[in-house]
C-alpha cells in the first residue's frame, strides 16, 4: 500500500479532476498537485499527517478542502493562487496553521478551525478578498500580525467567552531589520522599527465577534489580563465592567 506521494508527483497534470486517497496515505510532498488546473475535489485520508509546501498551489478549480484530524505538519502557501477555493475545515488536533496558507485565495468565503489549534501564522489569509466568516476555537492563543489581511470579514465566531478572547496574544507588533546604502558606500547599518495594529485582531475589519456570551453590549471582565488590541473593532460593546481579578 502506498503511504507517500512524493514531491511534484502529479504536478501539471491538467486533466486530473478528482482524487480520493487511500487509508494508509500519510504524506503528500511539496508541489505534489501544483498547477493541476482541473482538479476540483480532493478527499484526504484520515491517516494523513504531513502535507508539503505548495502542494495544491495554482489548482485553480479546487473548491473545498477538509484537513484530517491531527494533521501535524502542514506546509506554507499550500493553496497559493487557488481562486475557486470557497470553504475550508480544519479538524481538531492541528496545533499550528502556517504562514500564507491561503494566500491569494480570492474565492475563499468561510474557514472553520477545530479545537486544539493554538497558533495561526503570518499573512495566512493575505489576499482573501471575499472571506466573510471565520470560526476560531477556544484553544487559540496567538494571532500574528497580518494574519487577517482581509477587509471583507463580516463575522468572527469564537468558541470561548469574551474573557477567553481578551487573553489571546494579538501580536500586532513586528520588528524589521535590514541593510541599506548610504550615499555611494554600502553600509552594514541595521535599522529597526516597529509598527502597531497590524491586523492581528480580525475584528479590526469584521467589527463583529460572536462568543459563548449571550450579549456583548455589557461586558464583565474577570480575566487576569487584558491583552493588546483585545477589543479593537468591537462595535457591539457599549459598557465594560472590570473586576478586581484583572491585574494588567
Amino acid at each position: 500500500t502506498v503511504e507517500r506521494i512524493e514531491n511534484g508527483a502529479f504536478r501539471n497534470c491538467n486533466k486530473l479532476h478528482d482524487v480520493n486517497t487511500w487509508d494508509k496515505l500519510i504524506y503528500i510532498g511539496e508541489e505534489s498537485f501544483k498547477n493541476c488546473q482541473q482538479l476540483e475535489s480532493f478527499t484526504p485520508s484520515h491517516s494523513l499527517t504531513m502535507i508539503g509546501d505548495l502542494a495544491f498551489s495554482q489548482c485553480t478549480n479546487l473548491k473545498t478542502f477538509t484537513f484530517p484530524k491531527n494533521s501535524k505538519n502542514i506546509g506554507s502557501k499550500l493553496f497559493d493562487q487557488c481562486p475557486s477555493l470557497e470553504n475550508v475545515i480544519f479538524k481538531e488536533g492541528i496545533s499550528v496553521i502556517p504562514d500564507e496558507l491561503f494566500k491569494n485565495c480570492t474565492g475563499l468565503k468561510t474557514v472553520e478551525v477545530g479545537e486544539g489549534t493554538k497558533d495561526i501564522g503570518h499573512r495566512t489569509f493575505s489576499g482573501c478578498s471575499n472571506l466573510k466568516i471565520i470560526k476560531l476555537p477556544r484553544s487559540i492563543s496567538v494571532l500574528h500580525s497580518s494574519t487577517f489581511d482581509s477587509r471583507s470579514l463580516e463575522n468572527v465566531i469564537y468558541a470561548g467567552s469574551i474573557n477567553d478572547w481578551v487573553m489571546i496574544n494579538f501580536e500586532g507588533k513586528t520588528t524589521h531589520s535590514g541593510r541599506y546604502t548610504l550615499g555611494s558606500q554600502d553600509s552594514y547599518l541595521h535599522y529597526y522599527f516597529e509598527y502597531l495594529n497590524a491586523n492581528s485582531n480580525p475584528c479590526l475589519y469584521s467589527h463583529k465577534l460572536t462568543t459563548t456570551d449571550k450579549d456583548l453590549s455589557s461586558v464583565v471582565l474577570d480575566a487576569t489580563k487584558i491583552n493588546n488590541w483585545a477589543f479593537e473593532g468591537l462595535d457591539d460593546v457599549q459598557e465594560i465592567i472590570i473586576s478586581s481579578s484583572v491585574k494588567e
